[in-house]
Formats: C-alpha cells, structure tokens, sequence
C-alpha cells in the first residue's frame, strides 16, 4: 500500500535544522501549534515538550488537542480531595499519557519539569500494557472481558458511577477507564458484540453510539511497584523546553540555547481579501490568518499569497520570503 505523505507547514530544512540543533522562537501560541505537529509528522519518536508554567503546557495542549489526538498532557498530580463519581481532569490525563507513550504510538506529551520529576510511575509499564478493541459484531467471550477487567484493577459495582468501575448485568457490560472523559457500555447477544455506547452516569442513559473500542490498561502489579518519573522512563525520547516571554511568543530548545533564531509570526482575523495586503509586513515570516475553510477561495483570486494551512476550521497563510 503506498503510504500518503502528511502536507508541512513548515519548509523540511527548519524542522530537520531543529532536530539537529533545536532552537527556534519568536511564535505565537498558533504557530508553536502547527511547528510541533510538524515535528510529530516527521518525527521517529515521541516526544515531550517541557513548559515553565503548568497554565502555559494546559493552554497549548487545549488548543493542539482540537488538531490533532496525537498531543497529550502529563500534568502535575492532584493535590487534595476528590470528589466522588468525578475523575479529576489530572488523573485523566495523566493516564492517558501514560497509556500513549507505553503502547510505543507517536506522542507529543506536553509537562512542567515539576510533573515530570515526580517519581509515581511504574518503571515497567510498557510492558505490561494490554489492549482490548470490540468492534460492532464481533465475537467475544464476556468472561474474558471480565476476567481483563479485573487483572487490570477495576472494581466491580452495581452501577457505575466511578472511574475505575465496572458493572456486569447479563449480556450488558458498563465500563469506566480512569482516562477516559466518559463510561461506556456494551451490549452483547450471547457473545457478539450488539452495541456500543458511552453513557451518562447520572441517569445511566446512553449519550452516543459508537462503531468500536479500544481499552488500553495496566495490569494491576504495575500499579504498586518500582515507581519512577517520567524523564527517566522515556529517557530515549527527546525533551524540548518551551519558554514564553512577555509578548505570548514562545521559544523551543533546550539548555544549551544561548540565543534563539527568531521566526516574527503574527496573528490576526482577515474579514476581506484586502486584509491580507494590509497586515503583511515585510519582516513578518509566518500570518496565521483566522478565518474559514469557505473563505480560502480568497487565495484564488490573483493574491500573491500561495501556501496555505489549516488548524481546525481556520486557515492561515505563510510566507518564509
């Protein structure tokens, strides 16, 4: 099968440039968003982007998420009182994290060298990481789904209402993995998979149907021996720190960056094609434009901007010239 290859935003001499001497600045949150996807489509590996402030690696991930599943976030833990029937939105992430980068998938795991150097982490999870994938009409024995459950730590209920929780009611299986932001439900006819549905945990009533799952975990002895952090059980991968200065731009390097190479991005919202002329300067190297995917018909006008990108549904215009 011949392998489609993924459209840059950024010309192959900066990203391979970086990855021999990584050191690059002046980018607004938007254009930090679509260097690092860069990185991730042409990167052999996973690879974590260290932030100084935790509000900083949060906002990047928030708005990186909305391009691309493959950017996760590894937060600092939870500190206080959870509140029953809730997942915190730390321990989510950080299991999902864990999960991505055990299962040897292509990351780009946003942290805070705090979260990183917490040793809570079981040194030998990637292998011990077990996957189950049902689609619709599969064949599948529920006992073994049952017995999965309860190698990997989950805690059998009445009804779920927990992270962490299953429930068994005949041909009728509801399942609540810590990672994930909903519990979901799958109906069997004898051992075929009938149906599968996230649902909510008030009401117990299903929210959306879906075509399959996948339920990665940790067998349950991972979970309470030889914790280490992160920096050192993905010592393989590479870490980038991110720096941010007054002005919102952001930097990427590492500690041996004595001065950056400056890339002037803007961003502004084009409402007319005039616009573009307009907010282009002479030393701006990257416009990230906001606008829409309808709107692009803009660039095929006689304008003398040619390469255009999107993120999400608005597009934006670069110019290395």
């Amino acid at each position: 099968m011949k392998q489609i290859k993924k459209k840059l935003f950024y010309p192959k001499e900066l990203l391979d440039s970086f990855y021999e001497e990584p050191n690059l600045g002046g980018l607004t949150l938007g254009a930090g968003i679509l260097f690092l996807n860069d990185l991730l489509n042409t990167s052999g590996n996973s690879f974590f982007v260290v932030f100084e402030k935790e509000s900083l690696a949060r906002d990047f991930f928030q708005k990186a998420r909305e391009h691309n599943s493959n950017f996760l976030y590894y937060p600092k833990s939870f500190i206080g009182e959870a509140v029953p029937g809730f997942n915190t939105e730390e321990s989510m992430y950080r299991k999902e994290a864990l999960v991505g980068l055990a299962a040897k998938e292509k990351f780009c795991c946003f942290s805070t060298q705090k979260a990183l150097s917490e040793n809570k982490t079981p040194k030998n999870i990637e292998k011990k990481l077990k996957e189950v994938r049902l689609s619709i009409g599969d064949n599948y024995d529920i006992s073994e789904l049952i017995l999965f459950l309860e190698k990997t730590g989950y805690t059998r209920t009445e009804l779920v209402y927990e992270p962490g929780y299953y429930a068994s009611r005949g041909d009728v299986i509801d399942i609540y993995p810590k990672h994930f932001k909903k519990p979901f439900r799958l109906s069997f006819d004898f051992d075929r998979v009938g149906s599968i549905s996230t649902f909510n945990t008030l009401s117990q009533l299903t929210e959306k149907n879906h075509n399959f799952i996948s339920l990665k975990e940790f067998l349950k002895e991972t979970q309470i021996v030889d914790k280490v952090n992160l920096t050192n059980l993905f010592s393989d991968y590479s870490f980038y720190d991110c720096l941010s200065d007054d002005s919102g731009k952001v930097f990427f390097g590492n500690s041996r960056v004595v001065k950056f190479r400056n890339l002037n991005t803007v961003e502004v919202f084009l409402q007319k094609p005039s616009d573009i002329k307009k907010n282009f300067g002479e030393n701006v190297s990257i416009v990230l434009a906001g606008g829409t995917e309808k709107e692009s018909s803009w660039f095929g006008r006689g304008f003398s901007v040619e390469n255009v990108g999107f993120l999400n549904k608005s597009f934006f215009i670069k110019d290395f010239n």
